[in-house]
C-alpha cells in the first residue's frame, strides 16, 4: 500500500491522463514485485470548468453513472483493455 501511495503520488506529479499515471505505476510496481501481489486502482481527474471527467479503472468493478439526482443511474461498461478512458460532458 505505502508502495502504490508514494508511486502515485510521484507519477501524477509528472502526468495528468489517468491511463498514462496507472500504466506507468503498473511498470514501476510490476519491476518490484516479487510475491505477486495486485493493486486495484481509480483515477479520475476532473476539469471543474467543463465538467468533463477522465478516468482509468484499474481492476475495479464496472461504474455507474449519475447526471443528476433525479436521473435514472445507467452501467458504464468497459468496451476492452486494462485502462478504459470515458469522457463525460
Amino acid at each position: 500500500m505505502a508502495v502504490t501511495r508514494s508511486t502515485f503520488r510521484t507519477v501524477s506529479a509528472h502526468e495528468s491522463m489517468p491511463d498514462r499515471i496507472v500504466t506507468n505505476m503498473n511498470k514501476t510496481i510490476a519491476d518490484m514485485n516479487k510475491n505477486h501481489m495486485f493493486v486495484t486502482l481509480f483515477v479520475g481527474v476532473l476539469d471543474l470548468p467543463t465538467g468533463h471527467l477522465r478516468y482509468c479503472n484499474a481492476g475495479h468493478d464496472g461504474h455507474v453513472y449519475i447526471k443528476n439526482i433525479n436521473a435514472n443511474v445507467r452501467n458504464i461498461f468497459a468496451i476492452t483493455g486494462f485502462s478504459n478512458i470515458f469522457e463525460f460532458v
